[in-house]
C-alpha cells in the first residue's frame, strides 16, 4: 500500500470540500427545474388542447373531402340540389370535358352525365318574338329548327303585344339571337339570313320556317287589280314589287297554274298590290303606275307578266312598248301614264303596307293569314286547301258534343263529360290528374269525351294535338294522352314520336305525325269548341252545361256523384 502522508490527507480533504461545494448548487438547480415544471403544467388550459384537436380533425376532413369530391364529382350535384345554389367548380368542368370527349366527341349540346348536366359549346340566348293573336306564329318548326342549328341555345318566347316588348321589327315572328352565335357553326349555316342589329342579330323566322305573321281582320281591296269570281270562297292577296326577282319568278313559273287550278275553278279570288321598288324612286313610281294603267284596260296580269320578263331599265318608251305587246290601247295608256293617274292608289298601297307592318316582298295573304317570303305554286295551293278545309269545318261542324263520333271516349256510362283541353296547359294537366282519381271504379257510369283545343300561343300545342289525333287512329289514345301530359314541358316532335314508340305505336303513327295527316281534324276540333262557347282550355261540359271545375279530387267526386244522382 502506498504510504499515507500528511500531504496526501490534506489533498483528499480539499477535494472533498470542493466536491461538496459543487454538489450544493446542482441540487438547487434540480429543485428549481422541478418547481418550473410544476408551474408550467399548472398554467396549460384544457381549451387549448380542445381547439388543437378540433382544428386538426377539421383540416384532416377537408383534405379527405376534397379528395373524395375530386374523384366523385356527382356529389356536388346532390349538394347543389339540396341547397339550391350552383357550386360546380373547375374539377366538375374537367370531369364533363373528359366524359364528353370520351362519349360525345365533336357533339354540341347539353348532356346528362352521372346525374348532372354537362355542356358542350357556348350557351346562345335566343328570343322568338311572336304575336299572341296569331294562331300559327309559334309553329314548332321555328323552335325545332333553331334547336337543331344551335343545340346549346336557350330559347324564350316574347309576345310582341305585351308591355315593354320593344321589338325593332315589323314582320313577325322574328328571332333575336345573341352575338355568341359568332363562335358557333350555325353562323356559317345561317349566313346572310342574319341581320346585324348592333348588340344582337335579327332573323326573320320565315326564312327558316313556313309560318305566317299574324291574323289580319281588315284590308282595303279598293283599286287593287284582281282575277277570279268575286264570290269565291277565299281571297288571296299578293304584295309584290316593281323590281323583285322572286315576284318575277312566281309570275313566270307559277301564274298559269294559279290561274287554271285555283282561279278558273272558282276556288279563290286573286288580288294584287304592287309597290314601287327600285333605286330610282320616280321611275319605280312610273312603273307601278303603268301596271295600274294596264289594269284600267283589263290587262294587269298580262302586262305584269311581260314587264317581269323584260330585262334592263324600264323607261317610258319601254313601258309603252310592253303595252303594245299585250294589245293595250296606246293613246289611252300614254295619257294614263302621263297623268300619273294612279299615284294616289299606289300611295294607299304603301300606307297599307306600313300599317300591316309588312316589310318582306313578296308576301301573301291567304284568307286572313299573312305569309312572308316567296311561295311556289305547290306551297300556295297547300295553304289555300288548308284554309278552305278550316272554313268548311267551321260551317259543317255541329255544336252538340254527343254528335262527335270520332273523338276518343273513356267509359261506358250514361253521364257524358266533355273535356276541351290542351297538352301544354298546366291547369289541364292538374285537372286531368284529379278527374282520373275521381272516376276510379266509375268507368261504367261515366263517358268522358276528349276534344283537342290547342292554345295557339303555345309552341307545341298544335303539334301535340296532331300527335293525339294520330294516337286515336292507333286505338290507344288514353295511354298516350297520359304520357303527353306527363311530358308537357317537352313536346318537340322527336319526343312525341318517342312517346309513340313507348305506347306501342309503329311506323304508321310516325308517318301520320310527319305528314300532319290529322291537322284537318285538329282544326275541326277547334271550330267545334268555339261553336260550343269555348275560348280557352280547359273547359268541361257535363249534361250540356259548362261547369266550373272543382279544385280537388273530392270536389270532382262530389260533382260527378251529384250529376249521377240527377239521372
Amino acid at each position: 500500500m502506498p504510504k499515507t502522508t500528511k500531504k496526501t490527507i490534506a489533498k483528499k480533504t480539499a477535494q472533498k470540500k470542493t466536491a461538496k461545494k459543487k454538489a450544493i448548487p446542482r441540487k438547487k438547480a434540480v429543485a428549481r427545474k422541478a418547481i418550473h415544471h410544476r408551474a408550467s403544467h399548472r398554467h396549460l388550459s384544457p381549451w387549448w388542447v380542445f381547439w388543437t384537436y378540433l382544428f386538426g380533425i377539421l383540416f384532416l376532413g377537408l383534405i379527405v373531402g376534397g379528395a373524395y369530391t375530386y374523384y366523385n364529382p356527382g356529389i356536388i350535384k346532390k349538394i347543389d340540389d339540396k341547397i339550391g345554389a350552383s357550386i360546380l367548380e373547375d374539377n366538375v368542368e374537367k370531369f364533363c370535358d373528359e366524359q364528353l370527349f370520351k362519349d360525345k366527341k365533336g357533339t354540341m349540346g347539353l348532356f346528362e352525365v352521372n346525374g348532372f348536366v354537362c355542356q358542350s359549346g357556348s350557351i346562345i340566348p335566343i328570343e322568338i318574338i311572336y304575336d299572341s293573336e296569331c294562331e300559327e306564329c309559334l309553329s314548332p318548326s321555328i323552335e325545332n329548327t333553331l334547336q337543331l342549328l344551335m343545340p346549346t341555345s336557350v330559347i324564350t318566347k316574347v309576345d310582341a303585344r305585351g308591355q315593354g316588348a320593344g321589338i325593332p321589327v315589323g314582320t313577325l315572328p322574328y328571332v333575336i339571337i345573341d352575338k355568341k352565335i359568332e363562335g358557333a357553326p350555325a353562323m356559317q349555316i345561317l349566313g346572310e339570313k342574319l341581320f346585324d342589329a348592333g348588340e344582337k342579330y335579327l332573323l326573320n323566322a320565315s326564312t327558316i320556317a313556313d309560318t305566317p305573321r299574324t291574323v289580319i281582320t281588315e284590308i282595303n281591296l279598293t283599286g287593287s287589280p284582281f282575277k277570279g269570281d268575286t264570290e269565291a270562297p277565299l281571297t288571296v292577296v299578293e304584295f309584290i314589287g316593281t323590281k323583285c326577282p322572286a315576284c318575277a319568278s312566281f309570275s313566270q313559273d307559277s301564274w298559269e297554274e294559279v290561274k287554271e287550278i285555283l282561279i278558273d275553278e272558282d276556288m279563290i279570288k286573286y288580288v294584287s298590290k304592287i309597290l314601287p321598288i327600285g333605286e330610282d324612286e320616280e321611275q319605280a313610281q312610273m312603273v307601278a303606275n303603268a301596271t295600274l294603267c294596264a289594269n284600267d284596260q283589263g290587262k294587269y296580269f298580262e302586262y305584269i307578266n311581260k314587264l317581269y320578263s323584260f330585262d334592263g331599265e324600264k323607261d317610258k318608251d319601254v313601258l309603252v312598248e310592253i303595252a303594245g305587246t299585250v294589245k293595250l290601247g296606246g293613246t289611252e295608256f300614254k295619257t294614263c301614264l302621263e297623268e300619273k293617274r294612279f299615284n294616289t292608289t299606289i300611295k294607299s298601297f304603301i300606307s297599307e303596307l306600313k300599317k300591316l307592318e309588312i316589310n318582306t316582298i313578296p308576301s301573301y295573304l291567304v284568307g286572313n293569314r299573312l305569309y312572308a317570303g316567296p311561295l311556289s305554286f305547290e306551297e300556295l295551293e297547300k295553304l289555300v286547301n288548308d284554309e278552305l278545309q278550316r272554313r268548311a269545318a267551321n260551317q259543317e261542324t255541329k255544336i252538340e258534343a254527343e254528335n262527335i263520333n270520332d273523338e276518343p271516349i273513356l267509359g261506358t256510362g250514361d253521364l257524358g263529360i266533355q273535356i276541351y283541353s290542351d297538352f301544354e296547359c298546366n291547369q289541364c294537366y292538374i285537372d286531368w290528374q284529379m278527374i282520373k282519381e275521381a272516376i276510379k271504379d266509375q268507368e261504367d257510369r261515366v263517358a268522358i269525351t276528349f276534344t283537342n283545343f290547342p292554345d295557339q300561343t303555345g309552341a307545341y300545342s298544335e303539334l301535340a294535338a296532331i300527335a293525339g289525333e294520330c294516337a286515336v287512329s292507333q286505338g290507344n289514345f288514353w295511354d298516350y294522352m297520359n304520357l303527353l301530359f306527363d311530358n308537357g314541358g317537352n313536346l318537340r316532335r322527336d319526343n312525341l314520336e318517342r312517346l309513340g314508340v313507348q305506347s306501342g305505336f309503329g311506323g304508321e303513327f310516325t308517318a301520320c305525325m310527319r305528314a300532319s295527316e290529322t291537322l284537318p281534324e285538329v282544326y275541326s276540333d277547334i271550330e267545334t269548341a268555339k261553336l260550343a262557347g269555348v275560348e280557352k282550355a280547359p273547359v268541361y261540359i257535363i249534361d250540356s252545361e259548362i261547369i266550373e271545375a272543382p279544385d280537388s279530387i273530392d270536389g270532382w267526386k262530389e260533382l260527378i256523384n251529384e250529376k249521377l244522382g240527377k239521372q
